[in-house]
């Protein structure tokens, strides 16, 4: 499979980048690697995880932005618990290199 960007490039002063940064460049690399993304939100729910991406066949993919070294609130630790203990597919990135490995393994 060709992918456009392929491989994770390495980012010089990425302790520097934002959360809104990685996230702005992960959900491009998706949409051009034939990812649905979809930003996620729900009222009264701080635990949600910030986005769901997609591809045909059923595979679904959330994902929790963190600035790099950022932490989980306790409520986004019992609902991606709970969201993993229910099946779903959950990842914590702080990095756009965290990002493409969890991405990748689900484009076999």
């Amino acid at each position: 499979m060709k992918l456009a960007g392929l491989g994770p490039p390495r980012l010089r002063g990425i302790d520097r980048l934002t959360e809104g940064q990685i996230q702005k460049r992960c959900v491009e690399w998706a949409k051009r690697n034939g990812w649905k993304a979809r930003k996620y939100v729900t009222p009264g729910n701080n635990g949600a995880p910030d986005y769901l991406f997609r591809r045909p066949y059923g595979i679904c993919v959330w994902v929790e932005f963190k600035a790099p070294g950022g932490r989980l609130s306790a409520n986004q630790e019992l609902e991606i618990a709970d969201m993993r203990k229910d099946g779903f597919t959950v990842y914590v990135c702080d990095s756009f290199d965290s990002f493409y490995d969890a991405m990748y393994e689900h484009m076999q």
